[in-house]
């Protein structure tokens, strides 16, 4: 069975899982409360002025999308320790959530849409 929502998708979701699952997508919703939240590709995905993120759980990791791209500086060398692929940034469930690491990627990531936004209005 497929999830329809977001709060399906962590009810299915592995226990090891959840608590991560829950922090992320608190997280998203805190830092850019306009995101729209639904059910992409069988995982969760947030639109905000676009693509905005995803994320999915797996066996031994959670995957996060699209927030560590076009990075610079310090947070990109704080980001590179969880990439694996331009665009994907893995989580062990066995660490904590690098939380204010990835609140500061959302907050960016959020910038960068709008900066784009303008840009294309102009």
């Amino acid at each position: 069975m497929k999830p329809k929502t977001v709060d399906e998708y962590i009810r299915m979701a592995a226990p090891k899982a959840r608590p991560h699952l829950r922090t992320l997508r608190q997280i998203i919703k805190k830092e850019v409360p306009e995101v729209k939240e639904k059910i992409g590709y069988s995982m969760p995905y947030y639109n905000y002025l676009g693509m905005f993120t995803g994320f999915a759980a797996f066996p031994n990791h959670i995957g996060l999308y699209t927030l560590n791209m076009h990075i610079k500086g310090d947070l990109k060398k704080r980001a590179d320790k969880y990439v694996t692929s331009k665009g994907t940034m893995q989580f062990s469930y066995d660490k904590a959530l690098p939380a204010n690491l990835i609140r500061k990627l959302v907050r960016e990531k959020g910038r960068r849409m709008e900066k784009k936004k303008k840009n294309y209005e102009k």
